[in-house]
């Protein structure tokens, strides 16, 4: 290429977004991030807030189990169970690792 084609074509194809994984197996990675938390709290916690109302222990139980299912547990999930949710390229290259083309 020369002159300014070569900064507006680069002539390389920039490479197609990695597929999700089936919607089968996020539930399964989701499902185990949220039971033990909601278990926990249910088993451990709930007991201790009895007098409160319902609305407010729910509320509480859903702001706990959310905020520790996003930001701990689904996100070591997703780490441990990589190769099984994504295909063998996707999972050596990491989920969020963006390939970018070098001229």
């Amino acid at each position: 290429m020369h002159g300014s084609t070569a900064w507006f074509d680069s002539g390389t194809v920039t490479p197609a977004a990695p597929r999700p994984p089936p919607k089968g197996k996020l539930w399964f990675v989701n499902m185990s991030a949220v039971f033990p938390p909601v278990l926990l709290f249910d088993l451990a916690v709930l007991p201790c807030l009895g007098s409160l109302n319902p609305l407010i222990r729910t509320l509480l139980l859903c702001l706990a189990v959310t905020a520790m299912a996003a930001w701990i547990l689904v996100p070591r999930l997703q780490d441990f169970f990589k190769k099984w949710l994504y295909s063998p390229l996707q999972a050596f290259h990491g989920r969020h690792e963006r390939r970018t083309a070098q001229g």
